[in-house]
């Protein structure tokens, strides 16, 4: 059984084509420099996770040590620390991913990244962009978010609208230069008026 002093970060991103990548950062309290040090070694997590992670790393956090655990392209089969599951409705265009947390440890935390935007997040949790965060959850917690399935595209209507005014702005002043000139070509033949009359006069003499 693990410390119960134990923290874990649970970071979960959801990718376009229904694949799923996860960070595990995990805190022991009561876990000297050297006991963790032995803890946070690739060779122990099969024990913990039922698939071989990518990559296991002691890192520093806040001032303690951590244990970084990535593993990727993984599926409900492959975690035993947290229940998870993931649904996709294609009519909706949203991923809805539900979790719960199952382990010896005192809280957790949670983050799931969606490809697009999350939109709805229960029990407490808040979402931020594409993101949907849960804090201080127990092992008895259970959690579900929902968001959208691709990112949405703000830059290509912005584009869109500065392609529209620059149109506008051409075909407001191809109306004013079409103004200008038939103004002009008005003006010609009254202009030439007097130039015309001495030459006419002198052919009358």
């Amino acid at each position: 059984m693990l410390d119960p002093q134990l923290k874990v970060n649970y970071e979960f991103t959801i990718h376009e084509k229904d694949t799923v990548d996860v960070v595990e950062t995990i805190t022991a309290a009561g876990l000297s420099g050297e006991d963790f040090a032995q803890f946070c070694k690739k060779e122990n997590f099969p024990t913990i996770e039922s698939a071989v992670p990518t990559a296991v790393e002691q890192i520093d956090q806040d001032g303690e040590p951590a244990c970084k655990i990535s593993a990727t392209d993984l599926s409900p089969d492959d975690t035993s620390m947290v229940v998870w599951s993931l649904s996709h409705d294609d009519e909706d265009g949203s991923f809805t991913f539900s979790a719960s947390p199952n382990g010896d440890f005192k809280d957790a935390t949670l983050t799931v990244n969606f490809p697009g935007k999350a939109t709805q997040a229960d029990s407490g949790g808040k979402t931020d962009g594409n993101s949907a965060i849960w804090t201080a959850l127990g092992s008895d917690a259970t959690v579900t978010a929902t968001g959208d399935d691709s990112p949405s595209q703000p830059l290509a209507w912005f584009i869109g609208a500065g392609v529209a005014a620059v149109i506008g702005i051409g075909i407001v002043l191809a109306v004013v230069l079409r103004a200008r000139k038939k103004k002009r070509s008005g003006l010609t033949p009254k202009s030439a008026e007097p130039e015309q009359q001495p030459h006419s006069s002198h052919n009358q003499n």
